[in-house]
């Protein structure tokens, strides 16, 4: 009988076949004895679960900048101080009322020429009321600055709050010549004026109006105008401007005045 041997199976082939290792120098073979180590294993260190704060930009005032151009060394020096001890959100001055404050970004975006927010108009507002005591203490040329929010008030909120934020101003009137109402619409800011010696509104614009255009910022003067009289006249005769607002005078147009011979955004 003759028995038919197959050849070895090519598994088994490779399987009995001597066998060399092959090693990549650029690759680490741990638990070899005599393996080199041409890039030995560093140990990642924890990154911190918060990042470090990023450095606020720098920013270089040129006189470029009118405004940076038009100031003095003394306070060019104390913004530069800013900058270098603090940034953007650094706080820099604060008033009597939560809405006036002044960050650093406020100074730069004052220095720029580009949009304010309304805390700066506040803080203004402030600021000359402190002076107008000093130079000024009778109120026969003095102001009354109302909120920079004061339409929104008048338009949205409740009426307790607008009787604290606006008609509690009008009820304790004390004869000053000029009540200011600072107007925002659009990125762009004017003023209403009522003179209470002329008994004349007058609404200051630097956007000159466009013939046949409708004029929004004069509708927000007119009905600053007439809440004010509103109150006045529910205030009644005790308030030295009922005769002039409410009585017999024939009511006047609101009067707008250009403040800028060129159009353009004053925001």
């Amino acid at each position: 009988m003759q028995h038919n041997i197959s050849p070895p199976s090519r598994v088994k082939r490779i399987k009995e076949k001597d066998r060399k290792e092959h090693r990549f120098p650029d690759f680490q073979y741990p638990d070899l004895p005599g393996q080199k180590q041409p890039h030995p294993v560093e140990m990642v260190e924890d990154v911190e679960k918060h990042p470090p704060a990023k450095q606020p930009k720098k920013l270089s005032f040129t006189n470029k900048f009118k405004v940076w151009a038009k100031m003095s060394k003394q306070d060019k020096k104390k913004v530069q101080a800013l900058q270098k001890n603090g940034g953007d959100e650094l706080l820099v001055w604060k008033g009597d009322s939560k809405a006036t404050h002044v960050y650093f970004d406020d100074i730069v975006n004052l220095i720029k020429e580009e949009s304010i927010h309304s805390n700066l108009i506040d803080v203004y507002a402030e600021l000359l009321h402190e002076q107008q005591e000093v130079v000024n203490p009778t109120s026969d040329e003095a102001s009354l600055i109302f909120t920079s929010m004061c339409l929104k008030v008048i338009r949205e909120y409740h009426p307790r709050k607008r009787s604290k934020h606006i008609d509690a101003h009008v009820k304790n009137y004390q004869g000053e010549r000029y009540l200011l109402f600072p107007l925002h619409h659009e990125y762009h800011w004017t003023i209403v004026v009522y003179d209470a010696k002329d008994n004349l509104w007058k609404h200051y614009n630097s956007l000159r109006p466009r013939t046949s255009i409708h004029d929004p910022y004069i509708d927000q003067a007119q009905e600053i105008r007439k809440y004010i009289e509103h109150v006045v006249s529910v205030i009644g005769e005790s308030s030295p401007l009922y005769t002039k607002l409410v009585g017999q005078n024939p009511a006047q147009p609101t009067k707008s005045v250009d403040v800028c011979p060129q159009q353009g955004d004053d925001s």
